[in-house]
């Protein structure tokens, strides 16, 4: 009965090796996966930054270029006003060489 109680406890040693080694590497494993998703919520969280000044300098980029539209508009009816005084000034000249 002795023995037979001694092959029990030493199952039961051998058994609890066993799982303690499992649960190390279990630790292991889970300690590697939390250290990849934090990475990973860290390289998310970059990209999310990143994209927000991408929106906003895509906004800025917009906005100036509306502006330089309407400068551009501007410039070209400046031009033709400038045309159309040229013009009249020219037949003016014309005119007043043909007297």
């Amino acid at each position: 009965e002795r023995k037979l109680l001694e092959e029990r406890v030493s199952e039961a040693t051998s058994q609890l090796l066993e799982e303690e080694e499992k649960v190390k590497s279990l630790s292991k494993m889970r300690n590697k996966h939390e250290a990849v998703i934090a990475d990973l919520e860290e390289r998310l969280k970059k990209e999310e930054k990143g994209r927000q000044e991408i929106e906003k300098l895509k906004r800025k980029l917009d906005g100036e270029s509306t502006d330089f539209q309407e400068q551009i508009a501007e410039m070209q009816q400046q031009i033709e006003e400038l045309k159309a005084q040229l013009l009249k000034r020219e037949e003016e000249l014309q005119a007043a060489l043909g007297r």
